[in-house]
C-alpha cells in the first residue's frame, strides 16, 4: 500500500479519534516500513470490525444483565 492509500485509511478509520488521526498523519513520513505495516494491518483489520454492531450487542448484554426478566 503507497503513502497516499495508508493516510486515506487513516483519515477513515473508525477505530481512531481525530487526535490520533492527527498523529498518525503527522508520524508516517518519519515511520519505519515494518511499523507502516503493522500500522495497515491494524487499520485493514479494523475495517472489518462492524463497530455499531458491537456497541449495540455490548449494551444489550448490560441491559439483560441490569433487569435479567429482559433475557430472552
Amino acid at each position: 500500500m503507497d503513502s497516499l492509500q495508508l493516510q486515506k485509511l487513516v483519515s477513515k478509520s473508525k477505530l481512531l479519534s481525530d487526535e490520533e488521526r492527527a498523529y498518525w498523519l503527522r508520524t508516517l513520513p518519519s515511520m519505519k516500513p515494518e511499523h507502516v505495516a503493522k500500522l495497515e494491518r491494524i487499520l485493514s483489520e479494523g475495517e472489518n470490525i462492524h463497530v455499531e454492531e458491537k456497541v449495540r450487542d455490548y449494551f444489550t448484554a448490560v441491559r439483560q444483565a441490569a433487569n435479567p426478566t429482559l433475557a430472552t
